[in-house]
């Protein structure tokens, strides 16, 4: 190829087109980070928003009244397709509420601790309540706070689930979305 002014800006040229393609490139590649580091950051900001009204939500139930609070449980259970009966009050034998679900009775406590952690007492006397009844299904110790450690250790072998506040808050997000479902079939 003869060196000639024309070569040299046809070369010039085609050099400058390779760039400004590299160039546009690197811009789109740059914008679509943008856009997905937006898009993950709105995900994460909804995520913070929907745990801080589940946290507000377990706020709100510790000002409840104990027989409130039981009410508002069998709802809860009631939305999650358990027929629900509050039996709590005096004389109720450890049990607040039965739910039955595909035949089966479950038994529930509710315990609205605020400054404390539920200690091992508190569900060995629900256990105990509840041993020589349960037949398929399980008990629930729900609470408003967390359990102590010794708490959980003790439920792990038994037919026990303990529920604190923050699977409190998954149950309430799994009752709304299947009312959610629900309505949308009506």
């Amino acid at each position: 190829m003869e060196f000639t002014t024309t070569n040299l800006l046809k070369g010039i040229l085609s050099a400058m087109w390779e760039m400004n393609e590299l160039f546009f490139m690197a811009i789109g590649i740059a914008i679509l980070a943008l856009v997905l580091r937006v898009m993950l950051d709105l995900i994460s900001h909804r995520s913070k928003i929907k745990w801080y009204l589940g946290k507000k939500q377990v706020q709100e139930l510790q000002k409840l009244t104990p027989t409130k609070f039981e009410e508002y449980i069998a709802v809860l259970f009631g939305s999650l397709g358990y027929e629900t009966k509050v039996t709590g009050g005096k004389g109720d034998g450890g049990v607040d509420v039965e739910a039955v679900k595909d035949g089966h009775v479950h038994y529930i406590q509710c315990k609205k601790f605020i400054a404390s952690k539920v200690p091992v007492g508190a569900v060995r006397d629900f256990y105990g309540a509840i041993a020589d009844r349960v037949d398929g299904g399980k008990g629930y110790f729900i609470t408003t706070n967390v359990f102590t450690l010794d708490a959980e250790k003790f439920a792990e072998d038994k037919p026990i689930e303990l529920v604190d506040k923050f699977k409190l808050m998954e149950y309430m997000k799994m009752a709304d979305a299947e009312v959610s479902e629900s309505k949308a079939y009506v």
